[in-house]
């Protein structure tokens, strides 16, 4: 910290001068808790809070941008005094260098920044509470002075927990979901992974084509898909009675974007479209959150009929539930 601080030595005008304002913003919310008792009428924190506010923020990010392009500097000379060797190594490659160099240099900014201004004015903020607070009651002043070291510890101990169950949970979801049947999922092929699972959305998007040529193109591997699966699929997203209502059935055209079809028949289609793969894994995500009561009604009939025989995971803000169920 010493060390980068001599770094800013050029800038120490600035950082006196943020110091200063730091400590006077630190001080005013105590002091304004006096004055708000004698003129309720008058927000002096307002009056403040631009002026000295403006003047912290520019002196601290001026120091900082200077004590960033003294950093960069240096570490640029840095690389180019190395030998050839060094950049023949891959973590020394060129883009590397160049993000050490983008990114590094601005971490270190923090230490003389922003941050270290923040430092100040916490500092005097609780310096001045505990002045004040001798002046008007010095036994509940002392009261909070031997609880202090309390509160330090329980925001310390908060702090390790956090950080503690942070990356326990981070280990447990880097190592979720690994497994498939037992079968590493890393060894999977992706495409045939890929192609065990289907996704029903909130906003289903249908192209300018037939009923039966939006439904065979859930499973785009194939070609040849017959019309009699297309049907079953249909019976299954519920959908196949309104469909041979229609004068040309099948052939119907959906418009662009489905503009000749509701919301609710619009999706069936699209359950109908994630059927016809088979897929092991069904994924409804919002479903049916776009839709109302009577079209929802008639979906989420539809998507009790998928969810048979394979695993679905659901969001539904609506609800407001998530759920995994196989």
């Amino acid at each position: 910290m010493l060390a980068i601080l001599r770094m800013n030595k050029p800038e120490w005008i600035l950082i006196v001068i943020g110091c200063m304002t730091a400590s006077i913003i630190g001080a005013r919310d105590p002091v304004y808790c006096i004055i708000q008792t004698k003129l309720a009428t008058i927000d002096f924190r307002a009056i403040s809070f631009f002026k000295y506010h403006s003047i912290w923020g520019y002196v601290f990010a001026r120091s900082g941008e200077a004590l960033t392009k003294r950093l960069r500097s240096k570490a640029f000379q840095a690389i180019l005094r190395q030998d050839m060797t060094f950049f023949d190594r891959e973590e020394n490659s060129t883009g590397a260098l160049c993000t050490r160099l983008a990114t590094e240099a601005s971490a270190v900014q923090c230490a003389t920044g922003v941050r270290f201004g923040l430092i100040f004015q916490h500092l005097f903020a609780m310096v001045a509470g505990i002045l004040l607070g001798f002046a008007y009651s010095w036994q509940l002043t002392l009261l909070m002075i031997v609880f202090l070291p309390l509160m330090l510890f329980g925001g310390f101990l908060q702090t390790r927990l956090t950080v503690y169950y942070s990356s326990k949970d981070k280990h447990i979801l880097e190592n979720a979901g690994k497994l498939i049947d037992s079968k590493d999922i890393r060894s999977l092929n992706l495409q045939w992974y890929r192609s065990q699972i289907s996704i029903v959305s909130q906003q289903p998007v249908l192209f300018d084509f037939s009923i039966r040529e939006n439904i065979a193109y859930g499973d785009n591997s194939r070609k040849d898909i017959s019309l009699s699966e297309i049907i079953q699929v249909a019976k299954d997203a519920n959908i196949h009675n309104f469909i041979q209502l229609l004068p040309n059935g099948y052939e119907t055209m959906c418009g662009a974007h489905g503009t000749q079809l509701s919301g609710g028949q619009k999706q069936t289609i699209a359950i109908a479209r994630a059927l016809i793969r088979n897929p092991k894994i069904l994924l409804l995500d919002e479903a049916t959150s776009a839709l109302d009561s009577e079209n929802e009604k008639i979906v989420q009939e539809a998507l009790d009929l998928a969810q048979r025989n394979r695993t679905s995971f659901i969001n539904n803000s609506k609800c407001r539930y998530n759920m995994c169920y196989s």
